[in-house]
């Protein structure tokens, strides 16, 4: 009886670890006056080298920016190319909203105060006013990464998608506990899983939903299982140009009256002094 039950559970652990998910990595990186992209990129293989197994990986890249010059990514593509993953840098050609006013955002700029006041990224920084400039920021950076992500959607068999950012350091064991979420990952039970936080003051959160009380917005880190990202596709069909993709589970734990899980495993830097030295919590 003994023995049975522990054979039981042995193999149920070597299931368990012998289990492959394939996940799809997007990245829009966008130029910046210090060199963000390769510090990413350097904790992301970093990581990748110590631990991946169980977990395959396909990485799709774009450029937040239209013609750009930006050889620092192309730097940082050489370098991805050179591991035994699927890298794919993927072109966009059209930037729906500029900030030089494009005349046919102008009946958008003119609506913008009265009818976006509700759905505004500003309502979750609990910024005092707002621009129209930010929203244009945040459409851009919204059709970018979301073109990118439904590209990858079409394009690999991947079963999850999972967002990055172009100035994060990413944890050396990131690859070991995403592993460990994906091993009992139960695709739309959640809204979404976040693997990164975008701010360390909400670091100790774990489950993010309306009882909490205010928003912890975001979009890096975001992880979708095949259910989950349909659901964001309808999300999106009906609200673009009308929400930040930063605020999305947000809206979305209150709306379906759901949760999103919460992991730190990552921590955003573009907002820090820039500086090549390592951080030791990160890197290890």
């Amino acid at each position: 009886m003994h023995y049975t039950l522990f054979l039981v559970f042995f193999l149920l652990i070597v299931q368990l670890n012998s289990k492959e998910h394939h996940v799809a990595f997007t990245l829009c990186a966008s130029p910046k006056k210090y060199n963000y992209i390769h510090q990413t990129v350097d904790y992301f293989l970093h990581a990748y080298n110590y631990n991946h197994v169980g977990i395959s990986i396909d990485f799709y890249v774009t450029r937040g920016c239209e013609n750009c010059a930006f050889p620092e990514l192309d730097y940082e593509l050489n370098r991805l190319s050179n591991f035994d993953f699927k890298v794919y840098d993927v072109a966009f050609d059209m930037i729906p909203i500029n900030k030089t006013l494009d005349v046919k955002m102008k009946p958008f700029q003119e609506k913008f105060e009265s009818w976006i006041i509700d759905f505004r990224k500003d309502d979750v920084n609990h910024r005092t006013n707002t621009r129209y400039s930010w929203y244009a920021k945040d459409n851009i950076i919204n059709h970018y990464a979301y073109g990118l992500a439904r590209y990858a959607k079409q394009h690999s068999k991947a079963d999850y998608t999972l967002f990055l950012e172009d100035d994060i350091l990413i944890k050396k064991d990131f690859f070991v506990t995403l592993k460990n979420v994906l091993d009992t990952y139960q695709d739309g039970n959640q809204v979404a899983t976040r693997t990164m936080i975008c701010q360390d003051r909400f670091n100790h959160i774990k489950v993010h939903n309306k009882q909490l009380g205010f928003c912890v917005a975001g979009f890096f880190g975001i992880l979708l299982g095949d259910r989950e990202f349909k659901r964001m596709e309808k999300f999106y069909k009906y609200v673009k140009w009308g929400v930040c993709v930063d605020a999305y589970n947000c809206y979305m734990d209150d709306f379906l009256n759901m949760s999103t899980p919460m992991f730190q495993t990552a921590k955003h830097v573009g907002w820090d002094k820039f500086t090549t030295k390592r951080n030791l919590e990160f890197w290890m």
